[in-house]
């Protein structure tokens, strides 16, 4: 038998049915609970049943996944310290079948995004920073190595521009 979200209650005996017929004060409430800090005051009642839902659904679910949280907090941090932002960057805008091509000590490397990767020389990979390491045979950031982000500090000796 398959469990609705509507129909079954969180730990906080509330469910997404509950919430449209609650009064300002109950989602208040509610809100401290499911999402165990106190809610902002000046939060629209629409903010406050939106926000109750997600977290009544992100406990039954799982939430978001650990990439998304992680690039959440990276973006959070940047804007903490009053750093801009870029919410598209060139990795984000890849698609199959672009081709990234990165001269290193006089030889060409071309890498071409796939669906669940990247292709170099013949074999998959599940990240650029691995065909980096190849290359190079040092750590490096690997959209950084080819140009689709800044890295920090110099590159090392026999480094070159991204084609």
């Amino acid at each position: 038998m398959k469990c609705s979200l509507v129909d079954s209650r969180d730990t906080a005996g509330l469910a997404l049915s509950d919430l449209a017929g609650m009064s300002r004060a109950e989602l208040l409430d509610a809100w401290a609970r499911v999402v165990r800090k106190p809610a902002v005051r000046s939060a629209s009642r629409e903010l406050l049943v939106h926000t109750i839902a997600w977290h009544l659904q992100a406990q039954r679910h799982g939430g978001l996944a650990k990439s998304v949280q992680r690039r959440l907090d990276r973006l959070a941090g940047t804007m903490d310290r009053g750093e801009s932002i870029s919410l598209v960057s060139k990795l984000d805008r890849m698609h199959v079948g672009i081709m990234l091509e990165r001269e290193w000590r006089g030889e060409t490397h071309v890498v071409t995004v796939t669906t669940d990767g990247f292709v170099y020389r013949g074999k998959r990979h599940r990240s650029l920073s691995q065909i980096a390491r190849l290359i190079t045979d040092t750590r490096w950031n690997g959209p950084a190595f080819f140009g689709l982000r800044s890295g920090k500090g110099k590159a090392p000796a026999g480094s070159e521009d991204v084609k």
